[in-house]
């Protein structure tokens, strides 16, 4: 016979099992030892293990498990800035506005006092910064060339997170051309459209929307590129690949130098008289008319127009049978040197300081008598004269080698290209170099020494010292001769074609060259030769190059 009572008993007990087993033996419930994590957005950006939010901003974090939350260790700067409480539940921590630093968001498990969890947070504040002397409220010039966009680097711009150990990273974009930024370099790149005009280039901080974007005003403007040189003597100007002859009746002679200033062309150099055929005549051409400045014998050879309009030509007149190094301004002329001196470049500064270069005769006793050659110096001007700042050169040595040949001034240094003498050596007191060497000089100091023979000019944009000359390799058949180009006192470019470049000139990132080859005169860009329209004649060099936009 079945008991039905004990029956009914043993269910009870059945029942009551999975309710003893959550207990312990005095039948208490049983601790959850899990331990607490806690989960930062992975949206968020990190440094390390550690989140990153923008002072003013929030970030959401989520737990395991039943938690409540708090504050714990924090360095965050901004005195008197109070440091806001953290809700209940899901932890939503809104970061102190204008303040950086590190604090320590804790998660302490509500039924385990002891059982926490922390995450460091670092507190950014973000601002888009500029590299000095740019002003971003001014109208950013970008150039495009026929209906070719046009590639530039503009400024140098990066984001200031306010931490040395968080990077963050500045994005570009552009309304109708295009726009990036160079990793690692901070260089802001634009691409112009094909048609000019207004354009609007935005810079953001990725990731941080709430950083207040900079809008900067663009004026894309058509590329001008002006060449000057000679075709078969005849001085020549081309604009846009288009010579035109600069002398009257095509009188011979050679143009030397070139500047553009308010949409005028200012080119110097000399022509001959039909009468007098041997002896050339210092001119200067303001958009093709020309002006005489020297007598019989002189020369110009470098052109420079200053801020307030004063044109600056420098060079050299031949009085008797000596040469004399002067400098015109507004075409009235100021002695550099003495007998034996020429002035080869000028250059004039933002604050009107006024430099010069050339060589004046060096002398020095032998056991025979003297020797005389070459001193490279540069000069600028005190007052109403002109004093030699520096002579570049070993004084003890006197060799025809050396020269200075262009001068370019930046941020108050001082840079010179030219030649010195290598391979020397000396006998009974006299000295004999065997090679030309290309140099660079900085403030006067010693010169740097280039893999060539002749450096002729020099562009300085930004932190890059930009150089072109040519080099001759006596081993080579026929002694070759090859034109180069050096960025930094490293070589950068043998130009193709080229046995000599002339000019160098940068704008917006690319690099412009003048120079000749076998077959005429020849100009580079970014070390590619371009199209030159040589009227069909062979005989022809290009001595200087300048790239404007109008």
């Amino acid at each position: 016979m079945i008991n039905v009572r004990r029956i009914k008993e043993f269910c009870v007990v059945l029942m009551a099992l999975p309710l003893l087993a959550a207990c312990g033996g005095d039948g208490k419930k049983e601790e959850d030892r899990t331990p607490v994590e806690i989960q930062a957005p992975a949206s968020a950006m990190r440094v390390g293990n550690s989140p990153v939010v923008q002072a003013g901003g929030t970030l959401q974090f989520t737990a395991n498990k039943n938690v409540t939350w708090g504050l714990g260790s924090f360095s965050l700067t901004g005195a008197g800035i109070p440091i806001p409480d953290i809700g209940q539940g899901t932890g939503l921590f809104t970061a102190p506005a204008n303040v950086v630093g590190s604090v320590s968001v804790v998660a302490t498990d509500v039924d385990n006092p002891q059982n926490t969890a922390q995450i460091t947070v670092r507190v950014v504040n973000p601002r888009i910064v500029f590299e000095a002397g740019f002003d971003p409220s001014a109208d950013i010039e970008a150039g495009v060339s026929g209906d070719t966009p046009h590639e530039s680097v503009l400024f140098k711009a990066w984001v200031d997170s306010g931490l040395n150990d968080v990077t963050l990273t500045l994005a570009a974009e552009a309304g109708r051309g295009g726009a990036d930024v160079v990793s690692g370099t901070n260089d802001v790149i634009y691409t112009s459209p094909a048609v000019p005009g207004s354009d609007t280039l935005t810079l953001s901080v990725r990731n941080f929307p709430g950083v207040p974007q900079v809008s900067l005003p663009i004026s894309v403007k058509p590329i001008v590129t002006y060449v000057v040189g000679h075709i078969n003597d005849i001085p020549t100007l081309w604009v846009n690949n288009e010579p035109v002859s600069l002398t009257r009746g095509n009188l011979r002679g050679a143009a030397n130098s070139l500047f553009v200033s308010g949409g005028n062309a200012y080119v110097a150099g000399y022509e001959y008289e039909a009468m007098r055929p041997d002896e050339p005549y210092a001119t200067i051409w303001t958009n093709n008319r020309s002006t005489r400045l020297g007598s019989a014998g002189s020369r110009a050879n470098s052109v420079f127009v200053a801020g307030n309009g004063d044109v600056y030509v420098a060079g050299y007149v031949y009085e008797g049978s000596s040469s004399y190094a002067t400098l015109w301004v507004n075409n009235r002329p100021t002695r550099l040197g003495s007998a034996g001196s020429s002035a080869n470049s000028v250059f004039i500064t933002g604050d009107g300081d006024v430099y010069a270069t050339g060589t004046i005769p060096h002398s020095i006793p032998t056991q025979i008598g003297f020797q005389t050659g070459n001193m490279p110096v540069v000069w600028k001007k005190n007052g109403n004269v002109y004093d030699v700042i520096h002579e570049l050169s070993d004084d003890a040595i006197a060799t025809s080698f050396r020269s200075a040949n262009s001068i370019f001034v930046s941020g108050g240094d001082v840079y010179v290209a030219g030649v010195e003498g290598g391979d020397c050596s000396e006998t009974y007191g006299m000295w004999r170099c065997n090679v030309s060497v290309a140099a660079v000089w900085k403030n006067g100091g010693d010169p740097r020494l280039l893999d060539g023979n002749s450096a002729n000019s020099v562009f300085v944009s930004g932190d890059f010292v930009y150089v072109t000359g040519y080099e001759r390799i006596d081993t080579e058949p026929d002694a070759a001769v090859y034109a180069k180009f050096w960025v930094n006192d490293h070589v950068s470019a043998i130009f193709p074609g080229g046995l000599e470049a002339k000019s160098v000139f940068v704008l917006g990132g690319n690099t412009y060259a003048a120079g000749y080859g076998i077959d005429g005169a020849l100009i580079w860009k970014n070390g590619e030769p371009q199209d030159i329209d040589l009227a069909g004649e062979d005989y022809s060099a290009a001595n200087a190059i300048v790239v404007n936009l109008e």
